[in-house]
């Protein structure tokens, strides 16, 4: 699923943007994964707010994922080289064909 996202590092309750709004393609079953960090728990809109310590991001089954989602993990854990905490703010994209909105 195409997802617009923002990625802040935090290290002493201090943040800073890493990437802001850029688009990533990620597939099930990591996102559903990934899901279990999201701290809003109202599932009826498109938006998340994931932070992530270091254990969190090993803490993902990596098995059965696609290489987009590899690299999107590998980007992520080189961030915790100087990070103790990422947040990740973003949104599903949704693209709907025009014969579903007759």
């Amino acid at each position: 699923m195409l997802c617009n996202i923002s990625i802040s590092t935090i290290n002493n309750n201090l943040s800073a943007f890493y990437k802001t709004n850029y688009d990533v393609n990620l597939f099930y079953p990591f996102l559903d994964r990934l899901m279990k960090f999201d701290l809003d728990k109202d599932f009826l809109h498109d938006e998340f707010n994931i932070l992530l310590t270091k254990d969190d991001l090993d803490s993902i089954d990596r098995n059965n994922i696609k290489n987009e989602d590899i690299n999107f993990i590998n980007e992520l854990d080189n961030l915790f080289k100087t990070s103790k905490q990422i947040e990740i703010e973003g949104r599903f994209r949704r693209f709907i064909k025009i014969e579903e909105l007759n």
